[in-house]
């Protein structure tokens, strides 16, 4: 198990690194960036992305596929078109299982990855997710081991991420 964990930690590292490469107007909703035109960047994608989705998007995998071409494309994104760019990237790499997951709520959401969940843990739990299982959040820029998940998203508020779409 450990192997795995490594392994599946590097290749979210390196998710993390391709992430950053290909949007380099970064996110529209963090000042860490500094650039005022990042937001009409993530507007005019997600305009471009709703009509995609709307004429092409059989499931959420299409959905997720369609965030992150169009991402790419605009070299911008918040933390959903992060997280679809890692997720289609290690999905390429044959990085099983994978799951796109979010925090959902009202008031705040956010998009994540985890490498290697076990498919019958308690989505409330991490803890139950296997020794492997690691999370890969490119928005961030941060990868680490599922366990730390309660600690580090504590602010979200929410009592469990939900799985938008799984890779087996």
């Amino acid at each position: 198990m450990a192997n795995e964990a490594e392994r599946n930690l590097a290749a979210a590292m390196m998710a993390n690194s391709y992430t950053r490469a290909v949007l380099i107007h970064g996110a529209g909703n963090r000042t860490i960036w500094g650039l005022k035109g990042v937001k009409a960047c993530v507007w005019g994608a997600r305009t471009i992305m709703n009509v995609k989705i709307h004429k092409e998007a059989k499931n959420k995998g299409d959905m997720i596929a369609i965030w992150a071409s169009v991402s790419k494309r605009f070299g911008c994104g918040n933390c959903a078109e992060h997280a679809a760019i890692a997720f289609i990237y290690l999905r390429d790499a044959q990085i099983r299982p994978l799951d796109f997951m979010a925090y959902m709520k009202a008031w705040t959401d956010h998009a994540f990855v985890v490498l290697g969940r076990e498919e019958s843990s308690d989505l409330g739990d991490p803890g139950t997710w296997g020794k492997s299982a690691v999370v890969c959040d490119p928005y961030y820029d941060v990868a680490y081991s599922a366990f730390l998940l309660p600690v580090l998203m504590r602010s979200k508020g929410a009592e469990a991420p939900e799985v938008i779409w799984r890779v087996s």
